[in-house]
């Protein structure tokens, strides 16, 4: 038995070793993601919010910044540094919960380290990571709260510390509000224990604090005519959407969960619903746990009615899981399987972002993995272009590569006009009190020059073509265009 188990827990070792040097690898050597750089520009220009997040993640980049040189780090340091800290709380949590539930912290920390939708959202820049151990922190201290109301000495400071954590997270992402519906609805379904805070000043005082938190999210809508309420909540839905775009909409966001998960974690949190437990605090961890899942999964449905579902919104749902993934797989081939599946995701995760584009074998490249390679070259080109005609302001047909190029140029006179939606540049530009005379245009095929670009110039001139390639492959085409006013 003794063998086994030390074979089990080298095999655990070697897994965890091998995650944290394909998080080191993607770090280092994958340049940034599209949205990456695209929040990372928000932080080099701070406001109170931003159109499409409220700003608690481009404010600490903004810190971070004084501390960390101009590269990929200073992007990525913050999403790492939430990574390590969720690493420790979890750690916390399952020490607590050890005992009375035989939970194997070794096992629970590697299967964490094995779920891909947590080590993408954990390693790329994004303010999911930020907004992720957010509430994971709000859920252990509720988890401290509620647990002192079993033990008979009610402890109303983990009940503040949770709710600020809360707030924390909604001001770095809006879906983070759907964790507080789940939070309130299970409190709510525990009529003996915890519904009486509903009645009582505590639940006031939480609301408070809530909302004070959300001040500079409020005053930024408010000079700016509520743009990024109206973004969410109406903008970016399909009013129009038919059964089959619902349908083809839900059945994306679930395939797409699944496999972020595995397919095996889903069937184990299906079957281990509803199983006992030793200790009632756990019980009403994992009921707490169930509540916030089923709640976010039905905001994703009833979303996909209106608009497609990213995977990586249900992240919200499957957080407070996380200290029980040791119990969750607990026979030595689903662990294995586990494990596997994981490494082997980010494994390709790690070669498409750092090194090729994998779909370069199979035809042509997708869009969102093509325009982060070769940006050496396409600054270099589009430096010529700006030299030749003796241009400064660039503007861009999609936010994505103008983000991009502003971090890999360190040039960020740069500005978008999309065709079909705003962006935090539309707000920039309406700062202006002029429109340069001249400007370089930087479009592709999927979004080229379009009708709500060509009134901003009496005259658009194709100058070329900037091709990059990898391994003689190519990969993707920009064209470049002199507009004059």
């Amino acid at each position: 038995m003794f063998k086994i188990l030390l074979n089990i827990n080298s095999t655990l070792v070697v897994f965890a070793v091998s995650f944290l040097i394909l998080k080191i690898v993607f770090i280092f050597l994958s340049g940034p993601l599209p949205d990456e750089a695209y929040y990372w520009l928000w932080s080099k220009q701070p406001e109170l919010s931003f159109y499409d997040h409220p700003p608690l993640t481009s404010w600490l980049q903004y810190l971070l910044s004084f501390i960390i040189p101009y590269n990929i780090l200073q992007i990525r340091a913050l999403p790492f540094l939430c990574f390590l800290l969720i690493l420790l709380v979890n750690f916390s949590w399952m020490k607590e919960i050890q005992e009375a539930e035989n939970i194997e912290v070794l096992k629970g920390s590697v299967i964490f380290l094995s779920i891909p939708l947590y080590g993408i959202f954990l390693t790329i820049a994004f303010p999911d990571a930020l907004m992720i151990l957010c509430l994971f922190l709000s859920g252990f201290l509720f988890y401290k709260f509620y647990s002192s109301i079993l033990q008979g000495h009610t402890n109303y400071k983990y009940w503040y510390l949770s709710t600020f954590c809360f707030s924390l997270a909604c001001m770095t992402k809006y879906n983070a509000i759907v964790f507080g519906v789940g939070m309130l609805v299970f409190i709510w379904s525990r009529k003996s224990t915890l519904r009486q805070i509903f009645w009582s000043r505590h639940l006031i005082f939480a609301i408070f604090i809530f909302l004070f938190s959300q001040i500079p999210v409020l005053v930024w809508n408010l000079e700016y005519q509520f743009t990024s309420f109206e973004f969410h909540l109406d903008k970016r839905l399909d009013k129009e959407l038919s059964l089959l775009g619902f349908v083809k909409n839900i059945t994306t966001f679930i395939l797409a969960t699944a496999f972020s998960l595995s397919p095996l974690a889903i069937f184990k949190l299906y079957t281990m619903r509803g199983k006992k437990v030793i200790n009632e605090a756990n019980e009403y961890a994992i009921s707490c746990a169930y509540y916030v899942l089923f709640v976010t999964i039905i905001f994703c449905i009833i979303l996909s009615l209106f608009t497609n579902v990213l995977y990586y919104w249900s992240v919200v749902g499957f957080v407070l899981f996380l200290p029980f993934l040791s119990v969750l797989f607990r026979r030595t081939w689903e662990l294995i399987f586990q494990l596997f599946y994981g490494f082997f995701f980010l494994f390709l995760l790690t070669i498409n972002s750092a090194f090729i584009p994998i779909t370069i074998f199979f035809g042509n490249v997708d869009r969102e993995t093509a325009i982060i390679h070769e940006w050496e070259k396409v600054v270099e080109q589009i430096s010529t272009f700006k030299h030749k005609f003796q241009i400064n302001d660039i503007l861009f047909t999609d936010y994505r590569i103008a983000s991009l190029y502003s971090f890999h140029a360190r040039d960020q006179n740069v500005d978008t006009v999309m065709r079909d939606r705003e962006t935090q540049f539309d707000i920039w530009r309406s700062r202006r009190k002029f429109y340069p005379e001249n400007s370089l245009i930087i479009s592709d095929d999927h979004f080229p020059i379009h009708e709500r670009l060509k009134p901003l110039f009496t005259e658009i001139e194709y100058l070329g073509q900037i091709q990059t390639t990898r391994y003689n492959r190519n990969i993707k085409d920009f064209k470049v265009y002199l507009a004059k006013r």
